[in-house]
């Protein structure tokens, strides 16, 4: 196990008029990026492991409970050089798993939603145009490609 991580949720729901669509969230005001990305983020200290961080930061970030639900790990992506603060003057390389997970939300818990964090917005977007959505992470992106969760080819069939 990793002494560092982080962990990112790929949430699914079915749309209305059909059509799977996936929950994003971005920074919705401040600095820093625009870019929708799967919800996630670091450990705190007193978390055990991965799924303790993808649901306290998926349910933080996005006012929907997710605790309760079956997040099924799809894979991870390793970061080899992640410096950590050792003291004052030095720092420490640590490998930094990225855990990814899948989940899908059933209806009365999208009913049931709270406000997203501060600074946060959240939405579904269709599953079809995160292939080639350009404001999308690409990290993310290029993690879903690889595990085929947004299909075989993009919106245009390319």
């Amino acid at each position: 196990m990793y002494k560092d991580w982080s962990s990112y949720v790929f949430v699914t729901h079915e749309g209305e008029q059909g059509g799977a669509k996936v929950l994003c969230i971005r920074n919705s005001d401040g600095p820093g990026t625009r870019q929708w990305r799967l919800p996630g983020g670091p450990k705190m200290e007193q978390e055990q492991d991965s799924l303790d961080t993808a649901r306290r930061t998926t349910t933080r970030q996005t006012g929907i409970n997710i605790y309760g639900l079956n997040l099924r790990r799809i894979g991870d992506s390793i970061k080899k050089e992640v410096r950590t603060r050792r003291n004052h003057h030095s720092h420490k390389l640590n490998k930094h798993a990225i855990r990814f997970y899948r989940a899908s939300l059933p209806i009365d818990r999208l009913l049931r939603r709270s406000n997203p964090a501060d600074g946060l917005e959240s939405d579904f977007l269709p599953l079809s145009i995160l292939r080639s959505k350009e404001d999308f992470l690409d990290s993310h992106r290029r993690f879903l490609l690889e595990n085929r969760l947004l299909g075989e080819t993009g919106p245009e069939g390319d």
